[in-house]
């Protein structure tokens, strides 16, 4: 009897631990955003990790949404604009999107500014421009 008791902790002990050395936590969404940006694999603690965590941050603070949504928001806006032929970064993008509302405007959501920026990009404006206009377009609306 003590030896299947001793073979079932044994088995137990040996489940747990392998499961534990072949689940790997998932990345990151800072991580995902800037493997997507590199377009290939980056280190855990290369500059642009962080830049994605900062800039989630202060979008998740400007916008309704939360840094999940923006994250998968910016993917998409990014794959839509390559799939009309215009090229952006996604680092680029989310910069300029956060750019584009200064101090507090209340009940901003983010898939609004993302569709109004791919719509200005597909019409033919230039990033400096669009990001400009949307800009312009916030202020005159406070």
């Amino acid at each position: 009897m003590r030896q299947i008791q001793f073979a079932v902790v044994a088995l137990v002990v040996l489940l747990i631990g392998s499961s534990q050395t072949l689940a790997k936590p998932k990345p990151s969404i800072e991580y995902q955003l800037a493997t997507i940006n590199a377009g290939g694999y980056v280190k855990d603690d290369d500059i642009s990790v962080a830049r994605f965590r900062s800039l989630l941050g202060q979008l998740s603070s400007k916008y309704v949404n939360s840094r999940q949504e923006i994250g998968d928001m910016s993917v998409r806006a990014m794959q839509v604009l390559q799939e009309k032929g215009v090229r952006v970064k996604l680092m680029t993008l989310m910069e300029g999107l956060n750019r584009v509302i200064i101090g507090v405007v209340k009940n901003q959501k983010y898939e609004e500014y993302c569709a109004l920026y791919i719509t200005m990009r597909d019409q033919g404006y230039d990033h400096s421009e669009t990001i400009e206009s949307m800009q312009a377009l916030v202020e005159a609306l406070r």
